[in-house]
């Protein structure tokens, strides 16, 4: 098949990339959505790149950015399906990895979903090493039953933990510091995030805080008198009518007494009251104790995510 290789063009481009994105994303996302997350990277993002074939249609894409949390840069190459198997991925991945080379580059990652078994093979095939599994879990807030859990988030209250969200208080800068910092904390001992290093403040601020996602009354809190102990975060898409709980920690010194759960079930009554249809999640397939709560939720198991990395 006859094709050239260009940089990303801008807003033209953008509509088609989503759906060569929408192909292989658990979670279908919008022109908006793809613009934040990936058309505003942080600094340290090179160029991408596309495969455009004879009919000027864009038949593949590219990119390689700063990896957000790591110490590595983060790759990511979709071939349209249709179009596969003849010579697009390759060469978007040695123009890729040329540039790399070129900026000094010493390690990447990427991702591929569990049943793409062509995704995995091509990406085996260059030396990346399986570094994890994310499991990836839904759950449809017609199917959820919270009478199950009758007396569950007012037991925990009893122990000295009070909840609360970001929505009942002041967003001041030391609020968001305090979140900060609990994140931080407890992401060191993440299995999700072995690789992890911790932000700034100021790019934490604006990767939470100042996304369209974000929702304050969906980040929920736990406490013992001043000191937070526990978050859940949800970041809501009104595109698919969706919440995504994207974090989920409590601190290591109050694990063992049910406050996960609770944050868990709090966070589904933020679901209800945002009149969404499911929410969904991504965990560490390691991390037993928060599968074990998902479970006992109601959320279903979908196919996951390989984790992958290559050190160049």
């Amino acid at each position: 098949m006859a094709f050239f290789l260009r940089s990303l063009s801008g807003e033209a481009d953008i509509p088609r990339i989503v759906d060569l994105v929408n192909t292989v994303d658990p979670e279908p996302a919008s022109i908006e959505t793809f613009r934040e997350r990936y058309c505003k990277a942080p600094p340290g993002g090179l160029s991408p790149i596309v495969a455009i074939d004879l009919t000027g249609q864009i038949a593949g894409y590219a990119t390689i950015s700063h990896a957000p949390f790591a110490n590595c840069f983060w790759l990511r190459i979709i071939v349209d399906p249709s179009k596969r198997h003849q010579g697009i991925g390759s060469r978007l991945y040695n123009s890729v990895l040329t540039i790399a080379q070129a900026h000094a580059v010493t390690q990447i990652i990427s991702e591929v979903r569990e049943n793409c078994v062509e995704g995995l093979q091509f990406a085996q095939h260059r030396n990346f090493q399986i570094t994890s599994h994310m499991q990836v879990s839904r759950l449809y807030v017609a199917t959820f039953d919270e009478s199950r859990f009758n007396g569950t988030v007012e037991a925990v209250a009893q122990t000295g933990i009070r909840f609360f969200t970001l929505a009942d208080i002041a967003m001041t800068p030391e609020i968001q510091r305090k979140h900060y910092e609990l994140h931080c904390d407890c992401a060191i001992d993440n299995p999700a995030t072995a690789d992890w290093r911790a932000p700034s403040f100021e790019s934490y601020c604006q990767r939470v805080f100042q996304s369209p996602q974000f929702r304050a009354d969906g980040h929920v809190i736990a406490a013992d008198d001043d000191k937070w102990v526990g978050l859940s975060a949800l970041e809501y898409y009104p595109h698919t009518r969706s919440m995504h709980n994207a974090f989920t920690c409590v601190h290591r010194a109050y694990r063992g007494r049910h406050i996960a759960l609770a944050l868990k079930l709090l966070t589904m009554r933020a679901v209800r009251a945002s009149d969404v249809d499911y929410i969904y999640t991504n965990n560490d397939s390691t991390n037993i104790p928060i599968l074990i709560i998902n479970r006992k939720l109601g959320y279903r198991i979908e196919p996951g995510i390989y984790m992958l990395s290559h050190f160049l």
